[in-house]
């Protein structure tokens, strides 16, 4: 399974950086922000070279969002280019463990920004439709080590209404030194 996801990484990242040299980089630049921003920026190509569906260019321009941004290593489970509305990319920083996430939105080739304005330890995206997204973050106690959280783990839902991305729930806090945190 860790092999097929391997597979997949590169394949993604092979198509994103065939895309980004047959179709070029768009000129306009993501602003990285809290989930709560409006829309501002689309993803580069809408059409993929031949041979190449609209579904992986729109994955693969996704991931190159994220990764100018510092993040790779991006679960496209629930991205899906092919639906229509709310999309969701979860990535590790660079460089870093796995317990460095932020979450990518877009609205169909749209990027809308991030979860949280910083990193959490450990998302998982759970389930989606056309205009909502739930996340899962493990929560940790202050005297948690990285590897082993016992707080258990807080569902938030975003919503994207045409023009906001708003977060349905609270969003736990990053302060490690609180009594449940998603570090």
């Amino acid at each position: 399974m860790h092999t097929d996801r391997t597979w997949l990484t590169a394949w993604v990242l092979g198509a994103s950086i065939l895309t980004l040299l047959l179709v070029g980089c768009s000129t306009s630049k993501a602003n990285v922000s809290p989930a709560s921003a409006t829309a501002t920026t689309g993803l580069g190509a809408s059409q993929g070279p031949p041979g190449v569906s609209t579904e992986a260019t729109q994955t693969a321009d996704a991931i190159a969002v994220a990764t100018s941004k510092g993040y790779a290593d991006c679960g496209t489970s629930l991205y899906d280019g092919f639906a229509p509305h709310l999309h969701v990319l979860v990535c590790a920083a660079r460089g870093a463990s796995s317990t460095n996430q932020l979450a990518f939105f877009f609205a169909d080739s749209t990027y809308l920004g991030t979860d949280t304005s910083g990193p959490s330890a450990h998302i998982s995206a759970t389930w989606r439709n056309d205009n909502t997204v739930a996340l899962l973050y493990v929560l940790y106690r202050p005297s948690d080590p990285m590897c082993c959280p016992t707080g258990g783990g807080a569902i938030v839902r975003y919503h994207w209404d045409g023009s906001r991305l708003q977060p349905l729930d609270p969003i736990p806090t990053d302060r490690i030194d609180a009594p449940l945190s998603r570090r």
